[in-house]
């Protein structure tokens, strides 16, 4: 590389060091932070925007590059245009949000037209056009969400330009040289405000030029002739981690573009990792696998295909590291900052005779309380309290609420002195509710309120009854904080899980999540038999799938066990599995074998169905149900299993009345 490379390099290195001392101040001035949101890892306020450094010792030491008239002067001056103009797009959505499908459409239309100027500089297809738009927007988008935690970004940038360097050096591109190179320098001078000032973060503006300039890089490459192994090598982990946390979330029906913490460096710091360990260890697995798509790219053919497996082996590694090693995501209300705690029920201190339930009236406490009765317990009954909490609100907004409610936690008090262990049932079982105070209040609010009130009174246990509904269409469901709420429903039941695993008394608590509990006289049931007795009733494929359809008197039997259970109790058990599948279900049901349909076809129709969802809410609550018969849901009751609980039918019970003609 020429004299002129160098002093555009050092240029970018020195603008982006020294630049943030005049451009911060102003940014400060403004008004214009980043809060501690669900999807970053920021516990503080810090100042957004601050990419605009980069950005400017991007586009001077670019503009060097192009007025010394460097070979590839063309294409250097379409990847300066088009990355300035995805860089501001990224400011306008710091200082003031932008519309998604504004970014979407500017994203899209960047990408085109500076693929259609660079397929001018060589005698390529117009066909190519498309596909670098979606590559554009696509890169940009996963650059922008990776960009959660101090360093990663600058580490990123600084990896991914000094491997395009080498790249057009051994490939004799000689555009990506500097282009590579600058890249590295602008971020590389950002990492020390980054990283040790924690008051600084990127924002948009600099993580859409991360993902623009790159993409950009990749585009021309290509177009100039250079193998996408060796390009896609340093840019294999974020694609990885970014893609797989998209398909995931789409799988379990969430909403992918709502703000979360499932990336796997995000569930890493969760985990109590450092920002700065965490995003070295990013970046380690990037270089790595940029060393190797070089390797398998331009090396010796034989070491070629050793290449491409070890590469494809640190992903796998970088993608299996929670599980490795033992870490759940940890959730929040979406609002909040507050951390699941998992410590479980503590052991009873003598034996749990005395019975106090909230909700006995209900269709589950009914049946609770007769259970308890009839295994001799001495039990008392109470009616919930009727409380109200906005939808939106926090959990530290609503755990605050609790104050408001010290007259109603006074009365609670002694009800609940002579009880050995309280059952909270009073929730509201709405599933297709549209939400309201109402029902945030009955299924977020009161069980904490409830729980506050068994510490002041010395309860030795606390159990709530919550839903499986709170994983949503997760494939498995399990006994893991992670939640996945699809419904205002769910997300109250969410809501209320993470307020009593972050109550200063959460040790005292156990929660049960229920399945989809059936039993005589509930209209749920009835709704059953009848569509199991109809000629719509039908599985997916050979109707073998587990479901998670269960009976109540299996849940008040559970409910039993654990509260009397003498020794420590998991924080959050699941109620066991029956032992029945879609198939075996509607035979029992509705006295006579379902239809079968093809697997793929009943997949195409619930994927329409969710998709006419995302616009026409109620109808979501129908095609669940739907899917639920066909394909049914797996649940991993680990607790209750090593209990030996697991398996017990119970369900003809809960069928023994005929549902009404």
């Amino acid at each position: 590389m020429t004299a002129v490379g160098w002093v555009a390099v050092s240029s970018a290195l020195v603008i982006s060091l020294g630049l943030p001392t005049i451009l911060n101040p102003l940014l400060r001035k403004h008004g214009i932070f980043d809060l501690p949101s669900h999807r970053s890892s920021h516990d503080a306020v810090a100042l957004r925007g601050a990419g605009l450094s980069p950005l400017v010792a991007f586009g001077v030491a670019f503009l060097i590059c192009i007025l010394a008239s460097w070979t590839g002067a063309p294409v250097l001056g379409i990847v300066l245009v088009a990355s300035l103009l995805i860089g501001l797009i990224g400011f306008l959505e710091d200082v003031q949000g932008l519309r998604v499908w504004v970014r979407a459409t500017a994203q899209l239309a960047i990408g085109g037209t500076a693929t259609g100027a660079l397929l001018t500089t060589t005698e390529t297809s117009l066909w190519w056009m498309p596909v670098g738009a979606i590559f554009f927007a696509s890169y940009t988008n996963a650059a922008n969400f990776m960009d959660g935690i101090d360093g990663i970004s600058g580490f990123h940038g600084t990896i991914v330009g000094i491997a395009f360097g080498v790249i057009g050096m051994i490939s004799g591109v000689g555009w990506l040289v500097p282009a590579g190179l600058i890249l590295s320098a602008s971020f590389l001078g950002f990492v020390p405000w980054n990283v040790f000032n924690k008051g600084v973060f990127l924002g948009d503006v600099g993580s859409y030029l991360l993902g623009g300039a790159i993409s950009l890089f990749v585009i021309g490459a290509v177009l100039s002739g250079v193998s996408p192994v060796a390009l896609a090598g340093p840019l294999i982990i974020y694609l990885a981690d970014s893609g797989m946390t998209l398909v995931g979330r789409v799988l379990r029906g969430e909403r992918w573009n709502q703000p979360h913490r499932l990336h796997i460096y995000q569930v890493l710091v969760d985990a109590g990792h450092s920002h700065v360990s965490i995003s070295t260890l990013v970046a380690a697995a990037s270089a790595v696998t940029a060393a190797l798509g070089i390797v398998a790219t331009f090396g010796p053919a034989h070491l070629s295909v050793v290449a491409l497996g070890l590469g494809v082996v640190v992903v796998i590694l970088y993608l299996a590291i929670p599980k490795l090693i033992k870490i759940y995501p940890r959730q929040s209300d979406g609002n909040g900052r507050l951390e699941r705690s998992l410590i479980g029920s503590s052991s009873l201190s003598r034996p749990a005779t005395k019975w106090l339930i909230f909700g006995a009236t209900g269709f589950v406490g009914t049946a609770i309380v007769s259970e308890l009765k009839a295994r001799g317990f001495q039990v008392a009954v109470a009616a919930g309290p009727r409380l109200k909490l906005n939808p939106s609100a926090s959990a530290e907004e609503a755990l605050s609420q609790l104050r408001d409610y010290a007259d109603v936690l006074k009365g609670l008090v002694p009800l609940m002195r002579e009880a050995d262990v309280v059952v909270n049932a009073a929730g509201l079982a709405q599933p297709d509710s549209g939400g309201g105070d109402e029902l945030f209040g009955a299924n977020a609010l009161l069980p904490s309120l409830l729980l506050t009130a068994s510490q002041e009174a010395q309860v030795q246990r606390f159990v709530h009854l919550s839903s499986c509904a709170v994983q949503g269409r997760q494939r498995i469901l399990d006994e893991s904080p992670s939640v996945f709420p699809f419904s205002p429903y769910s997300h109250a039941k969410a809501l209320g899980e993470l307020m009593i695993c972050a109550h200063p008394a959460s040790s005292l608590a156990v929660i049960i999540r229920a399945t989809s509990v059936q039993g005589p006289g509930r209209p749920t049931t009835r709704r059953l038999q009848r569509m199991a007795q109809s000629p719509f009733a039908s599985v997916a494929g050979a109707g073998t799938n587990s479901t998670v359809v269960s009976s109540v008197g299996g849940l008040a039997a559970f409910v039993a066990y654990v509260g009397s259970f003498e020794r420590s109790v998991p924080a959050i058990v699941l109620q066991p599995w029956e032992g029945l599948t879609t198939g075996s279900l509607l035979q029992l049901a509705g006295g006579h074998p379902p239809r079968h349909y093809p697997i793929l076809l009943c997949r195409a129709l619930v994927g329409i169905g969710y998709a006419v969802g995302r616009v026409v809410k109620p109808a979501n609550g129908l095609v669940r149900r739907i899917d639920l018969m066909w394909f049914g849901q797996a649940q991993d009751s680990r607790w209750a299993r090593e209990e030996g609980l697991e398996g017990e039918p119970r369900m003809d019970a809960a069928f023994r009345l005929p549902a009404p003609q």
